[in-house]
C-alpha cells in the first residue's frame, strides 16, 4: 500500500476515497476494518462520521503486524459487524492493492451474499478511476 504509483502513496489515495465517500453519506452506518494478514475492526459501525474520519486518517501500514492479504478475514469482521437485522441493506467494499493470497476470498463472500450482504472488491486501480465520490455511491447502490 506503499507503493507510489499514485500520489502521494496507494495507501493515502485510498485513505482520501474513502474520506469523500463519507462525505457523501446520509443517515448510513459506516465502519472500518483494517486487514493484512490478518483484520481487525477499526471503527465499529456507527453514524458517527467524524469518527469515522478521525480513525480513518490514523490508518497505517504498521497497525497489522502479520503480513499478507486475507481478504476472507476481513469480510468474515465485516459479517460479525453487522446487524442481524433483515431489514437494513450491508454493504461491504474492500478496497486492495493486490489479489486474495490467502485464497478464501470467494467463499467467504459467497458466505457474505447468502447472508444479504453486497461485496465490492475494488482493487487500487479501479477505485482511482473514481474521479468523484458521487460515482462509487452509485455503483454501490
Amino acid at each position: 500500500m506503499l507503493a507510489e504509483d499514485y500520489s502521494p502513496n496507494r495507501l493515502e489515495r485510498a485513505k482520501l476515497a474513502i474520506s469523500r465517500l463519507v462525505d457523501k453519506l446520509r443517515d448510513d452506518r459506516i465502519g472500518l476494518i483494517v486487514f493484512a494478514g490478518n483484520s481487525f475492526v477499526q471503527l465499529p459501525i456507527t453514524t458517527d462520521y467524524v469518527s469515522a474520519k478521525m480513525f480513518l486518517n490514523s490508518i497505517n501500514t504498521d497497525m497489522v503486524p502479520v503480513q499478507g492479504t486475507d481478504i476472507a478475514g476481513a469480510i468474515s469482521a465485516a459479517l460479525n459487524s453487522f446487524s442481524d437485522r433483515k431489514d437494513v441493506g450491508k454493504s461491504l467494499i474492500l478496497i486492495t492493492d493486490v489479489e486474495d493470497l490467502e485464497g478464501e476470498a470467494l467463499t467467504a463472500a459467497q458466505s457474505a451474499k447468502e447472508m444479504g450482504a453486497l461485496v465490492i472488491n475494488l482493487k487500487q486501480a479501479l477505485l482511482f478511476q473514481f474521479v468523484h465520490t458521487e460515482h462509487l455511491l452509485t455503483v454501490i447502490r
